[in-house]
């Protein structure tokens, strides 16, 4: 699950719209990222943004 420490002790979690098998439960499901992708993820700015655009 993806999410930023926005203050010490304080976390945000990150959604987006959800797939279609989700839309049943909620109209946003939080943002998953591989482990294997994650550090990639953190230090990448173009792939942070294609990802949170993504559907």
């Amino acid at each position: 699950m993806a999410g930023l420490e926005v203050e010490p002790q304080r976390f945000v979690t990150l959604t987006r719209k959800p797939t279609t098998e989700y839309q049943a439960y909620h109209h946003r499901m939080p943002m998953l990222v591989h482990i294997d992708q994650a550090k990639a993820w953190l230090s990448n700015d173009q792939l942070a943004r294609e990802s949170l655009e993504r559907p």
